[in-house]
C-alpha cells in the first residue's frame, strides 16, 4: 500500500493557496513529488487565485527539489499580479532557503497570522487547515473527480455563476488521481439551496476530449507523462507538440 503521506498539505483562501511542504524529497516517492509540484503549478492557475502563502513550520529542512517546486508557483503568483509570503521558518530553513533571497524578494513572517494579513486580511484568524464549509450538515456533493485539477475546472465554473462551491477529501488527490473515481476522489459541495442549480450547469457543460500521448520536452528532449505540464528534468513548459 503506497504511502499516503502527502509532499504538499494545501488550503484555499478567496485569493490565496496556502501551501505546507511536509519534508524533504528523500521522504517521499518521486512520482509524488513530481505530480503535486505540477498539481501546485495548475492550481495557481485557477481564477480565483493570485497569491501564494508558504508555511514552513511542519519541516526542519528542504532540498533544492522542494525549493524549486515552491519557487515555480511564487514566480507564476508574481507573473499574475500577485504576492508570494513565507512564514514559521526555523532558523536552519531560513539559511537553507537564502538562495531565494526570503525575507528579501519573499516576505518573511513569523507566524501565520501575521502572513495572512498582508495577503488575506479578511481571513485573518479564520481557520486554514483545510477547505471547508461553514457547516457541513447543509450541504450536498455535486460531483466527485479523480484530481484536484479536474474539479477545480468545475468549481471555477460554478464561481463564475455565483454559486460558492467547497473541495472535500483533497489531500488524498495526489494518492487517487491514478486510480479514478471508482475508489473516491475529491468532492465538490455546494449548499443544499444552490444543488439543482449547480446540477444543471455541470450537466449543460459540453465535454472536452481529452489525449493521453506523452509529449517530448522541447529543451530536453525527455519523455513527459501526459498528466503533467512541466518537464521533471529541466522544467521547461509543455508545449503543443506536432502531429
Amino acid at each position: 500500500m503506497p504511502d499516503p503521506t502527502k509532499v504538499f498539505q494545501i488550503a484555499r483562501l478567496p485569493q490565496t493557496l496556502v501551501i505546507v511542504p511536509q519534508g524533504a524529497t528523500l521522504k517521499f516517492q518521486y512520482t509524488d513529488v513530481h505530480l503535486e509540484s505540477n498539481e501546485l503549478f495548475r492550481i495557481i492557475d485557477e481564477p480565483q487565485l493570485k497569491n501564494v502563502l508558504i508555511d514552513l513550520g511542519a519541516v526542519t529542512y528542504i532540498d533544492s527539489i522542494i525549493i524549486s517546486s515552491l519557487l515555480r508557483v511564487l514566480t507564476k503568483s508574481r507573473q499574475l499580479g500577485g504576492k508570494g509570503v513565507f512564514c514559521c521558518a526555523s532558523s536552519e530553513v531560513q539559511e537553507v532557503l537564502s538562495c531565494i533571497q526570503i525575507g528579501r524578494l519573499w516576505p518573511l513572517f513569523e507566524t501565520r497570522e501575521e502572513a495572512l494579513a498582508e495577503v488575506e486580511p479578511e481571513e485573518r484568524g479564520r481557520v486554514t487547515d483545510g477547505d471547508r464549509p461553514p457547516d457541513d450538515r447543509t450541504m450536498e456533493t455535486v460531483g466527485v473527480y479523480p484530481s484536484i485539477t479536474e474539479a477545480s475546472i468545475v468549481r471555477g465554473r460554478l464561481d463564475q455563476a455565483g454559486i460558492r462551491s467547497w473541495m472535500q477529501e483533497e489531500l488524498t488527490a495526489g494518492q487517487l488521481f491514478q486510480v479514478g473515481t471508482a475508489l473516491g476522489g475529491v468532492k465538490l459541495q455546494v449548499a443544499d439551496s444552490d444543488l439543482q442549480r449547480a446540477r444543471e450547469l455541470i450537466a449543460n457543460e459540453p465535454s472536452k476530449e481529452t489525449t493521453g500521448a506523452a509529449w517530448t520536452c522541447p529543451r530536453c528532449g525527455s519523455d513527459v507523462d501526459a498528466g503533467f505540464e512541466i518537464c521533471w528534468s529541466c522544467q521547461a513548459t509543455r508545449v503543443d507538440q506536432p502531429d
